[in-house]
């Protein structure tokens, strides 16, 4: 059968009521195509057709539906044949397809195709709408969602309630969940505690009114690992104007704040060995130069003198121990500095306290020495804590006026703290403030130093084992010198 030339009147003359069909096929609200199912060519239209396609009637008969469709593709005529088979076999189906109309623009149409009887022959209707989108239109609605799947950032939105209606696949990297099932669930579940509820306030605050919320953030991903992104949130306004939904936009920049965090670390460390330097420096300039004027008058006066020696001669031998005593310091101190980075111990904190303790005492009999330490407690510090405790336990008692010093030393385990802490309180002149100013500032000024190393190395200890370390009076007299470790 080839119907294709056939015009209005002889398609609707087949009928017992040709005219009546015409005018109601004339009169249909919708552009209207009659093909033939074998050809899939345009056997009849109406006028609305003729104006959707921009084709006259004449043009329109015979052309066919490969041609009015432009993303058919390659064999064409066997796809059209397919089509209209299928719509011949059930019920009526509808197609969306790119239309190309007369002159040559490209426009987006939904056509439903269903069989019908004309005069005893079997036809294709088909029923064609305008869906109103360009192919531009729906190109870029292609690529925007080609770029989201395909984007590195973790990508979902949300209806207004806040429940995640789509998420990407960087979403599932990203946070371990699978995107499909984190479909229905709130982005709560991604909460990792460290937020404040101040922060959750501002967010929903800032976007409720229509505006863009950008924060880093701390999430936990499906395996209970924590991870930072920057994330930005914005709302999505419908025609209306009234918001329809949240689109959240995450950047993973966990590796850029661990490399953040350990270029500050690095910096620190810098610092802290530039005040070591420092520190040292003084030490070589103004004590080491003092004892040797000291060292080098007392060696000229015993040369010139003819009365007894023994007193410039104990002066020499004093100030070279002293300097034995600096180069000692500046050698521990050296080895502090090759601390940094190095792995931390567990030490036996009750143990080596109390054995200090033991040998002071035996050193010192005059000095009253009280101890109060648990039978075990483990604190995670550098090997060299023993020069710290030798330090601290030294200035409490050589450096006490009284003629029996009295010092209490005591360890404390708290079990809901995390750290160790070790107290020595003596009850001596106190340490001065020059001497703990320049401490607690972290560096040395020509106006501000302390006397010697012993305290510096005593910090430098602490502070490498990732402790603290303060100072306090002590009543009625004397000084508290707190170290804290963390707990092991």
């Amino acid at each position: 059968m080839d119907n294709t030339q056939s015009g209005t009147d002889e398609l609707f003359e087949r009928t017992t009521q040709g005219d009546v069909y015409r005018e109601l096929f004339e009169a249909l609200p919708d552009p209207v195509l009659v093909f033939d199912p074998e050809t899939g060519r345009v056997v009849e239209c109406n006028a609305q057709a003729t104006t959707l396609f921009g084709y006259s009637r004449a043009e329109l008969r015979g052309t066919s539906i490969a041609t009015l469709s432009s993303d058919l593709g390659a064999h064409s005529r066997d796809r059209a044949t397919d089509v209209f088979k299928r719509a011949t076999d059930g019920q009526p189906i509808t197609l969306r397809r790119q239309a190309t109309a007369g002159d040559g623009s490209v426009f987006w149409a939904a056509i439903t195709l269903q069989a019908t009887d004309i005069g005893g022959e079997e036809y294709v209707l088909g029923t064609v709408r305008d869906t109103g989108e360009t192919v531009k239109e729906e190109a870029d609605i292609r690529a925007f969602k080609t770029a989201v799947e395909n984007a590195g950032h973790s990508i979902y939105w949300t209806d207004t309630d806040g429940t995640i209606q789509y998420a990407n696949p960087a979403f599932e990297e990203i946070t371990g969940y699978d995107r499909t099932e984190a479909v229905g669930r709130n982005p709560r579940m991604l909460q990792s505690g460290e937020m404040s509820d101040s922060y959750y306030e501002e967010l929903w605050e800032t976007i409720l009114a229509g505006e863009t919320f950008q924060r880093e953030v701390v999430n936990e991903s499906a395996e209970g690992e924590r991870f930072v992104v920057s994330q930005t949130i914005a709302p999505i306004e419908g025609p209306a104007g009234d918001i329809e939904r949240f689109v959240a936009v995450n950047s993973d920049i966990t590796e850029r704040k661990r490399h953040e965090e350990k270029l500050e670390a690095e910096k620190e460390h810098v610092e802290q060995l530039h005040q070591r330097l420092s520190v040292m420096n003084r030490i070589l300039r103004h004590d080491i130069r003092s004892s040797v004027n000291i060292i080098k008058g007392n060696a000229e006066l015993a040369r010139s003198s003819t009365q007894k020696l023994e007193s410039a001669l104990e002066t020499v031998i004093d100030e070279s121990d002293r300097l034995r005593r600096i180069a000692e310091s500046v050698r521990h101190i050296e080895s502090a500095i090759d601390d940094h980075g190095s792995e931390k111990n567990v030490i036996d904190v009750a143990t080596r306290v109390k054995t200090k303790v033991m040998g002071f005492k035996n050193e010192y009999p005059d000095t009253t020495i009280s101890v109060s330490v648990p039978d075990s407690v483990t604190a995670s510090a550098r090997e060299r804590f023993d020069l710290a405790l030798d330090h601290v336990l030294s200035n409490a008692v050589k450096h006490n006026d009284r003629d029996s010093p009295t010092v209490e030393v005591t360890v404390t385990d708290p079990p809901e703290s995390e750290t160790v802490e070790i107290t020595v309180a003596d009850d001596g002149p106190g340490i001065p403030d020059a001497e703990i100013d320049p401490l607690e500032a972290g560096r040395e000024t020509p106006l501000a130093h302390s006397s010697g190393l012993g305290l510096w190395l005593t910090q430098w200890i602490v502070t490498v084992s990732d402790g603290t370390i303060s100072f306090e009076e002590n009543d009625p007299r004397g000084t508290i010198v707190r170290i804290e470790l963390p707990s092991a």
